[in-house]
């Protein structure tokens, strides 16, 4: 498995950062999966009086990412990056670089395993 680069934001990123920071992590060689992380955003209340109803928040949107089109289900909180393991200290410089103009209320990167090894039998 890859090591992963994890991306703390200070604070929860509305759909359009997320959107033009996915877009240009998504664009740079040698990564991997991207995994979004943070509170849900339901189509529909879960529970209550309103249970079934659909909720009309404004930052569940449908964002591009590099030719991709993808439903934003959750508020960004943590990004999760696959790398390749000969390129990580590379990539988190460049990463760090991006971080710095797409959020300059402040985040914190971390090296590690943040994701379950799947096996293919």
């Amino acid at each position: 498995m890859c090591p992963q680069i994890q991306i703390f934001p200070q604070r929860l990123l509305l759909a359009n950062t997320t959107e033009k920071l996915l877009d240009k992590l998504f664009s740079l060689g040698g990564v991997g999966e991207i995994v979004v992380v943070g509170p849900s955003l339901p189509k529909l209340v879960p529970y209550g009086p309103a249970k079934g109803l659909e909720v009309a928040h404004e930052e569940r949107k449908r964002i591009k990412v590099g030719e991709n089109k993808v439903e934003l289900t959750v508020q960004t909180g943590k990004i999760i990056l696959d790398v390749e393991k000969n390129l990580v200290n590379e990539k988190v410089s460049e990463i760090e670089n991006i971080c710095n103009e797409m959020m300059p209320f402040g985040y914190k990167i971390e090296v590690g395993k943040y994701l379950k090894e799947v096996k293919n039998e």
